[in-house]
């Protein structure tokens, strides 16, 4: 890299770095683990709580509630291309309806622990299973959970 590309990166850097700033929008209890979040076109953040197996809505007002809640841990979450959001759950994936209701879509025997749900485009979505590295397509469980578009 040329000295004056070098000077211009580095100056861009440091005025990036000096406008933009970080801002608390939400706080939660002590032991509450956030796990993954998902940025709806709106700015709504849908964040997954590991713990309580809770996916939490935050407005970009910063209001937070329970969107919805399935039984055990909530990790991965992707929006859908129709609005719903899909979320993994130890083997599980999990379709949530616009109102939070959860549906159980599909549950994957000895996927290990399911997390880093993408999805690509209508089909097909990854999985990055925790306990294992890369990416797993998985077009037959993406179909039943974004259903026909």
């Amino acid at each position: 890299m040329s000295q004056i590309r070098f000077s211009i990166f580095f100056a861009a850097t440091v005025l990036a770095a000096a406008t933009l700033r970080a801002d608390t929008i939400v706080t939660y209890p002590a032991g509450t683990i956030l796990e993954n979040i998902a940025i709806a076109p709106a700015g709504d953040l849908f964040v997954s709580d590991l713990g309580s197996g809770a996916l939490f809505r935050i407005s970009p007002g910063g209001s937070s509630q329970v969107f919805g809640r399935v039984p055990g841990p909530l990790a991965g979450v992707a929006l859908n291309t129709d609005g719903t959001v899909v979320a993994a759950s130890g083997t599980r994936l999990y379709r949530f309806a616009r109102d939070g209701t959860p549906t159980l879509v599909t549950d994957i025997a000895g996927a290990g622990f399911l997390n880093g749900l993408t999805l690509f485009s209508r089909k097909p979505a990854g999985l990055s299973p925790s306990a294992r590295k890369g990416i797993k397509p998985i077009r037959r469980m993406t179909e039943l959970a974004i259903g026909a578009l």
